[in-house]
C-alpha cells in the first residue's frame, strides 16, 4: 500500500535538485507547528461566523462555511462522527490507499519531506511537506498544493492534522499544467465521544483554500461539495474494514 507520506514519483517540475546539506523546509517551517494546530482546534471549536449549509448538511454530517469578505478563500467545516475510537483509525491517514477513498478529488500526493520524533508523553508527532494534484470540475484547469504539515495527541486527548500552504521554488516548482492553490490552517481534528456506551469519534474536517486563478461561482460550489463529503466517505470506508 503507498503512504499518504509514502513514496511517489518525484515531485519536481523539471530536473531541479538542491544540497541536501542545505536547510530542510521541514525545519524551516517547524516552528509553526504548534500555531498551525493552535489555530486548526481554535475553528474546530468555534461557532461564531460559522453559517450551517443545508445544501450539504444530511443525517451523516453537519456542514458549516464561513464568510470571508473581500478574499477569494472558501472556508468549509464538516462534523461527523464515526463508530470507531482515535487509535483504531488515525494511521489511516497516511495511506495514500485509503485516503483517496475518502477525498474522491485528489488525483496523486506525494512526501517530500517527513520527520518523526515522539513527545515527552511518548506519543508520535510528525512533520511533513507534501504535493498534493486535485482533479477540478470539468472545464476548469487542475489544482495543486504544496503543504507544510504536524500531526500530534493532545494533552486533552484529541489528535489533530493540519496543513498550510508553503512556497519555496526551488524545492516545489510550480507545475504547468496546475494553477498552484493556497490552503490556510486546514486539516483535522479528532475528539473521543459516547454514542450509546460505546467509543465514538468525532471528526472534524476543515477547509480553507483559495483555488487561485479563475473558477466560476459553480465550480466553487462544486467542489465546496465533494469536500462536504470527504468525512462521509470516510465513515462509510471504514465500516468495510472495522
Amino acid at each position: 500500500m503507498s503512504s499518504w507520506f509514502g513514496w511517489g514519483a518525484a515531485p519536481v517540475a523539471g530536473k531541479q535538485t538542491y544540497d541536501l546539506n542545505e536547510t530542510s523546509l521541514i525545519d524551516k517551517h517547524s516552528g509553526e507547528g504548534d500555531a498551525l494546530l493552535t489555530t486548526l482546534l481554535a475553528l474546530s471549536d468555534a461557532t461564531e461566523g460559522w453559517e450551517a449549509d443545508a445544501s450539504y448538511t444530511t443525517e451523516h454530517v453537519k456542514v458549516f462555511r464561513k464568510s470571508n469578505p473581500g478574499s477569494t478563500t472558501t472556508s468549509l467545516k464538516s462534523i461527523a462522527v464515526v463508530p470507531h475510537s482515535i487509535e483504531q483509525f488515525y494511521k489511516d491517514f497516511e495511506d495514500l490507499d485509503i485516503y483517496k477513498k475518502w477525498d474522491l478529488m485528489l488525483q496523486s500526493l506525494f512526501f517530500v519531506e517527513k520527520k518523526k520524533h515522539t513527545d515527552e508523553n511518548g506519543k508520535e508527532v510528525t512533520y511533513v511537506v507534501l504535493w498534493q494534484k486535485f482533479n477540478a470540475p470539468t472545464m476548469i484547469k487542475n489544482r495543486d498544493l504544496t503543504l507544510f504539515g504536524k500531526s500530534a495527541f493532545l494533552p486533552d486527548g484529541r489528535w489533530a492534522v493540519g496543513f498550510k500552504s508553503i512556497v519555496d521554488p526551488k524545492k516545489l516548482p510550480e507545475d504547468p499544467a496546475f494553477v498552484r492553490g493556497e490552503l490556510a490552517e486546514s486539516g483535522f481534528v479528532l475528539r473521543k465521544v459516547e454514542v450509546d456506551g460505546k467509543e465514538a469519534t468525532e471528526v472534524t474536517y476543515i477547509v480553507q483554500l483559495d483555488p487561485k486563478g479563475w473558477i466560476p461561482t459553480w465550480a466553487v460550489n462544486q467542489t465546496a461539495g465533494e469536500q462536504s463529503k470527504v468525512v462521509v466517505n470516510m465513515k462509510q470506508e471504514l465500516a468495510t474494514r472495522y
